[in-house]
Parts: C-alpha cells; sequence; structure tokens
C-alpha cells in the first residue's frame, strides 16, 4: 500500500505541470476572443417581409422592442450595396429602397446601437421589376362594347395569366372631363358611368405578384364604338 501511494504522488507531481501548460493554453485561447471585451447583440427585426415594386422594394418588420437599436443598414448583392438609416426614419416599420436594377435579390437587414455593436442579420428574398418586364406585357383586346344610357358596358377575353389585374380607360365624361379609371376584371364584363364620347384609350393592367406594391401597365390602344 505504502509502494502504490509513492507512485501516485509521483505520478501526480510528473502531470501537474503538463496540465497547467494545457490551462494556460486554453486560457490563451479564449483570451483571444474576448481581450476586447464580451460581443454585445442588439436586438434584430422580427418577421422581415420584402414587397416586390417598379425599380424598388418595400421592406416591413414587426415593432422592433430593443431600445437601443437606433439606426439600421441593410446589404444586398453580395453586400456589394448597401443603405443606411435611423429607425425613426422607418414610418409604420417599413422602408423603401429605390433606384434598383429589375432582378432577384436577398436583403440582409442589421441594427446597430449608438457605438455600432450590431444584432444578428435578417434575410429575405425579393423580386424587382421594370422596363423588360413591362415590355412583354400584352394588351388585352375588348371583343365588344355597348353604349346604353350613358353607361359604357365592355366585354372582355377570358385571361388565364395570373399577373393580368384588369384596365385603366381614359375616357371623356358627359361633363366634357376626361377622367382615367383602373376596372379589375373579375369576370369578361366592365362597365362605366357618365360616358359621354365615341371613343377612348385603354391599356391592360398587371401586378407581377400578389403582394407587388406597383402596378404594370401594358402599351395603350385606341378603341372607337
Amino acid at each position: 500500500m505504502k509502494e502504490f501511494k509513492r507512485k501516485m504522488r509521483y505520478l501526480f507531481v510528473w502531470l501537474v505541470p503538463f496540465v497547467m501548460m494545457s490551462c494556460d493554453g486554453m486560457d490563451a485561447y479564449y483570451k483571444e476572443f474576448i481581450e476586447d471585451g464580451p460581443i454585445i447583440y442588439i436586438g434584430k427585426v422580427d418577421s422581415l417581409q420584402s414587397y416586390a415594386g417598379r425599380n424598388r422594394v418595400k421592406l416591413q418588420w414587426k415593432k422592433l422592442l430593443d431600445p437601443r437599436a437606433k439606426r439600421a443598414k441593410v446589404f444586398w448583392g453580395n453586400r456589394t450595396d448597401s443603405i443606411e438609416f435611423r429607425m425613426e426614419q422607418a414610418a409604420d416599420n417599413q422602408f423603401f429602397i429605390d433606384g434598383l436594377q429589375e432582378g432577384s435579390y436577398v436583403f440582409q437587414f442589421y441594427t446597430y446601437d449608438e457605438i455600432g455593436n450590431s444584432s444578428i442579420v435578417s434575410e429575405t428574398p425579393c423580386n424587382v421589376y421594370g422596363d423588360v418586364f413591362e415590355g412583354l406585357l400584352t394588351n388585352i383586346r375588348i371583343t365588344s362594347s355597348k353604349l346604353k344610357d350613358g353607361i359604357l358596358t365592355l366585354t372582355l377575353p377570358k385571361v388565364e395569366d395570373e399577373t393580368y389585374v384588369g384596365i385603366e380607360i381614359t375616357y371623356i365624361t358627359s361633363r366634357g372631363e376626361e377622367k382615367i379609371v383602373m376596372k379589375e376584371v373579375d369576370g369578361t364584363t366592365i362597365s362605366i358611368e357618365n360616358f359621354d364620347s365615341n371613343k377612348f384609350v385603354y391599356r391592360s393592367v398587371y401586378l407581377p405578384e400578389d403582394t407587388a406594391i406597383d402596378y404594370f401597365y401594358s402599351t395603350s390602344d385606341k378603341y372607337e364604338l
């Protein structure tokens, strides 16, 4: 038994320097990451959503509960482009980014406090539309018309395109005033009141996505009764 205890003391004395060296190495590795202080994260925006538009996008999120978040920065194009704004500029928790080229994007949203601490990223994909998309749109032809007692009834073909919304018409009212109306087409007929002319100009209206924020239009055509 004495011999066993002697060997254990010897083994303990022999291992202690290696254990201390190991601990010193781990501590040095840890200090490498905390020598500038602990990492502080600001609350990120929750439920970030994006809405497609004409060379623009709308970003929207739930009310941010972290009062430390004072400004935000949004990146896109593999972080080659960005925009920065104060959170108080985002009325109703939404912000518009204008001047975008047509294409598909992923927007990365960060919040910051006044000394530069940031949140973790919130991401949302979005499409942006413009002249190229609009140039492909077709004006849906009116198949027949009927004018009776100042009410113009137009018949259009059934359209399978889900992006097709309706028709915009420019005409002269019974008061002699030019008026522009947009009529959504649920079926195949629409009616316009106070119509007092024998001709009008029309074009088809499209919405590229159900939640898009801007309408797009085909070229216009004239129609004579």
